[in-house]
């Protein structure tokens, strides 16, 4: 138990000294078993109270594969209309202006369904019921109003559980939940055009970068079962 506690505050310092620094290139996509682990490490925090809002951020980044400037830029009108949630959102990515899709899937809902409730008694009540509200709020207002999560606080929260999980927060990001699912998908189908479709990108020559990486970090690994001594 001692030595859990200590590790869980070495993995919160590291978070810690790495909130905002944005490095920039392609990172290692999280495994669908570490994005599981993350998952369970959100719910287990007593201390965290935005727990239905940041599982919700997590699945949608993971199943809609966008960036995290456009999942954070999302409002409840986006989702939710007339008191029923939206079967698909079209989205125009900031960065390349290309539309890509995400799909509400039964997942998504239940994440949804959690987050309603519980931004009822954290935020105020009836929060879905205001649709130019952000769908991830932060604790912060301007104007009376609840301002969007940052990204510089996302990267913080998710390097955090990143740590927790027992990975080096170094050589993942935002994009590690972006990326899970399309390299994930090339890996089993050898499909590189439609995984190119899932992450949005412009060409598919970007999409081999994140293949490569994962590639060399496979590569790596490989090695490791050859070290020999004398």
């Amino acid at each position: 138990m001692v030595r859990n506690i200590a590790m869980n505050k070495k993995r919160r310092k590291i978070a810690e000294n790495l909130k905002g620094k944005r490095k920039y290139g392609a990172k290692l996509p999280l495994t669908l078993e570490q994005y599981k682990t993350i998952r369970k490490l959100i719910r287990g925090s007593k201390q965290n109270k935005y727990a239905a809002r940041n599982l919700l951020l997590i699945n949608f980044q993971l199943n809609s594969s966008f960036r995290a400037s456009d999942i954070l830029s999302l409002k409840i009108k986006d989702i939710f209309d007339n008191g029923r949630y939206l079967p698909e959102i079209w989205r125009k990515q900031q960065k390349t202006k290309d539309p890509n899709i995400i799909k509400i899937t039964p997942v998504i809902i239940e994440d949804l369904n959690a987050a309603q409730l519980a931004y009822h008694d954290i935020f105020m009540p009836g929060y879905f019921n205001n649709p130019d509200l952000p769908l991830f709020p932060s604790k912060r207002k301007n104007n009376g109003k609840f301002k969007a999560l940052d990204y510089s606080t996302y990267l913080y929260y998710l390097k955090g559980w990143i740590a927790e999980a027992g990975l080096n927060p170094d050589l993942y990001g935002t994009h590690s939940l972006r990326s899970a699912i399309p390299v994930d998908y090339y890996s089993q189908t050898g499909d590189l055009l439609t995984a190119s479709h899932m992450f949005g990108h412009l060409s598919s020559a970007t999409t081999q970068i994140y293949v490569n990486k994962v590639a060399k970090k496979k590569a790596a690994d490989i090695r490791e079962l050859y070290q020999f001594k004398d």
